[in-house]
């Protein structure tokens, strides 16, 4: 997976283990348990996207590689690349962009939980929901405080806020429009078994759903991982909102 992928992992686990110590440091006096409750909530998704890198490792047929993406050109984003048939992850080109590796990496254990697929021609994902990204902003929390701006604590991080999110030039990053410069944001609870009764009511903008009777997984469309093995290993998917906007 190369150079890059090791030193993210290293970093993580060099913040992982900081996190703990300041926490037991924290309990030890027994002072702010506000405090003490973010520093462990923190230490838990660290956790989880520790077991996650290890898992997308060995986690055959599919390979994960990175690239990077230069800040002036957008947003990070995880796609299939049809051609070398690979799942990138394409994070900021900044120097200290490990927060972005975490983002991505969420959307890569996602795909490997059967909540997000990639369709085999464009390469683009389909099914991230409002849940996906609100895990994928936690997680990048989680790693670093600081990179998400604004925020000091998990909740407030909703619904509500994810779609007030725009990028330098004011366009909105998660939208349910079809029209938007990103991906169309799932405003339901989406997965490889959602049928299109789901999909119409998770995007209600794009019309097209009503040609594709089928779950996801039974479309010839979408390349998605089988996630009968998962759990046990990086654990059940936690929706960190189920949105019912219309």
């Amino acid at each position: 997976m190369g150079p890059d992928w090791n030193r993210h992992e290293t970093a993580v686990k060099k913040r992982f283990r900081k996190l703990v110590r300041r926490q037991e440091r924290l309990a030890a006096r027994g002072r702010r348990k506000d405090r003490q409750e973010v520093l462990r909530e923190r230490i838990r998704r660290l956790k989880i996207i520790i077991s996650t890198l290890d898992f997308l490792r060995q986690d055959s047929p599919y390979c994960y590689v990175i690239r990077r993406i230069p800040s002036d050109q957008g947003a990070g984003a995880t796609v299939y690349e049809p051609r070398d048939r690979v799942i990138a992850f394409g994070i900021q080109d900044s120097g200290n962009n490990t927060y972005s590796f975490v983002h991505e990496v969420t959307h890569g254990l996602q795909f490997a939980r059967g909540e997000i697929v990639f369709d085999m021609i464009s390469g683009y994902s389909v099914g991230d929901d409002i849940g996906d990204e609100l895990e994928a902003y936690k997680n990048q929390f989680a790693y670093d405080d600081g990179s998400v701006s604004g925020i000091r604590s998990f909740g407030q991080m909703d619904s509500a806020w994810l779609r007030s999110l725009k990028n330098r030039d004011g366009v909105f990053l998660y939208s349910p429009d079809s029209t938007g410069k990103y991906n169309v944001i799932g405003l339901e609870t989406v997965t490889v078994d959602s049928d299109t009764n789901t999909l119409r009511k998770a995007y209600p903008a794009i019309k097209a759903w009503k040609y594709f009777l089928y779950p996801l997984r039974d479309s010839t469309r979408f390349i998605f991982r089988e996630k009968k093995d998962v759990y046990s290993i990086v654990g059940s998917r936690m929706h960190e909102a189920r949105s019912t906007e219309r």
